[in-house]
């Protein structure tokens, strides 16, 4: 049976206890509770503000946040760190909360409404992932989801999709972290309390005049020394080549290819920062929320 005394680590959550301890099966299984209490703890006071009244959580999973093309060419391992994100099933909607490597919030949080999405596939044998498909029909992969929760997924989100209406979004969007209301897209600041946000337009000057300047902004610490020790080195390069070619040492190529490089690797920080900065994350680093679970 359920060991309901272990409540206290998760601030009394609504849990559907049924579901979320149980197996693929729906069978109890003390190894399956143990992952989900476990899971559940690292992000319970900062779900518990974002619960509506009588929702239910069915289940919790580990996820990385969806990756364009582009980021899966050109992105580096601390991109990928950057991404580390929990999935919270609930018998209305699924919500996505941007965390740090050790799965604590980052006052970042979405949702996907089960209306707003169309259907889902949770891969074959050589490729395990979460595939999202929305009423718009766009589509979002999730990767690193906790094992043996695809199965799980596969067997119980179907029953929920069919009794929802879509909201005018018809796909996953960022809600406030301070009083829960949705965000509009592209707009850096919440319709109803104002909290600010970090911007893609602040994003591009940091990047350009700082080295690692993007992702120092967004508060990505180690993906800012990553890039700004490259970036550093490539510029001091640069400034040894354009000195070397004044003095007649060198050809232009000299400097030329370092230049290229320098570019290049810019818009990639640029890019990459610039997707971070549309999960919505708040200008102050410390605010008081609205919403009290």
């Amino acid at each position: 049976m359920p060991n309901t005394t272990a409540s206290d680590n998760i601030h009394n959550l609504p849990i559907r206890q049924d579901v979320c301890f149980a197996n693929a099966e729906g069978v109890f299984d003390e190894r399956v509770q143990a992952q989900q209490l476990k899971l559940l703890a690292k992000i319970a006071p900062f779900l518990k503000r974002f619960l509506e009244r009588d929702e239910r959580i069915l289940m919790a999973s580990t996820a990385r946040m969806p990756m364009v093309v582009g980021e899966l060419f050109f992105g580096s391992y601390y991109s990928h760190l950057m991404r580390h994100s929990v999935l919270v099933f609930t018998d209305r909607r699924i919500l996505q909360i941007l965390t740090r490597m050790n799965y604590a919030p980052k006052n970042s949080i979405s949702q996907i409404r089960y209306g707003d999405l169309e259907s889902f596939d949770t891969g074959n044998f050589f490729q395990r992932n979460l595939k999202l498909k929305y009423k718009n029909g766009k589509e979002e992969r999730f990767q690193g989801n906790a094992p043996g929760i695809l199965n799980k997924i596969k067997k119980v989100l179907p029953s929920y999709l069919t009794n929802f209406q879509p909201t005018e979004f018809k796909q996953r969007h960022n809600l406030c972290p301070r009083c829960a209301a949705p965000l509009a897209k592209g707009k850096y600041v919440c319709p109803k309390c104002r909290l600010a946000f970090k911007n893609p337009g602040e994003t591009v000057k940091y990047a350009l005049i700082f080295p690692g300047g993007g992702f120092f902004y967004t508060r990505q610490l180690f993906t800012g020394i990553y890039y700004g020790l490259i970036e550093a080195v490539m510029i001091c390069l640069l400034v040894i080549g354009i000195n070397e070619t004044i003095q007649g040492k060198t050809s232009l190529g000299g400097f030329f290819g370092a230049g290229i490089f320098l570019i290049f690797f810019k818009l990639i920080h640029i890019y990459q920062a610039r997707r971070y900065i549309v999960e919505y994350i708040p200008a102050e680093k410390d605010f008081t929320p609205t919403t009290m679970g």
